[in-house]
């Protein structure tokens, strides 16, 4: 079973991921993303793109 972790940033509910270098927000929605220097990125096996943040490294994370 996969389970997904959400968190908010401002009014924004999004999904929090983990990277090689911490946990960052994931948004697909790109109306928002220059508030908060989102980096625009593209999947290679897809051609999805997403916006991803560094999410801050007190950021509590349970599961």
């Amino acid at each position: 079973m996969l389970t997904s972790t959400y968190g908010y940033l401002g009014e924004h509910l999004l999904d929090i991921v983990s990277a090689s270098d911490g946990y960052k927000f994931l948004a697909r929605d790109s109306s928002f993303v220059d508030t908060y220097n989102f980096k625009r990125e593209q999947s290679p096996y897809t051609g999805r793109v997403y916006y991803t943040l560094p999410a801050p490294k007190n950021l509590k994370i349970s599961a």
